[in-house]
């Protein structure tokens, strides 16, 4: 992923975007498993349907505070 960025980088790269997945987990976007954590294997949440078909909107943007 970060094939053309400075190796010394690589740790904050990891870090960021660490960072973007924990905001998408607070979010109901993506989940972690078996928890959150650097560890941690995500992946993308599935979209809940209303009883009507459509997709129920996630959490919206800055809903968490």
């Amino acid at each position: 992923m970060y094939h053309d960025t400075d190796r010394a980088l690589w740790p904050a790269a990891a870090r960021n975007l660490l960072a973007h997945l924990v905001e998408m987990e607070g979010r109901g976007l993506v989940a972690a498993e078996p928890a959150l954590s650097p560890g941690a294997s995500f992946s993308k949440r599935q979209e809940e349907k209303s009883e009507s078909g459509r997709k129920k909107p996630l959490a919206p943007p800055g809903a968490l505070g």
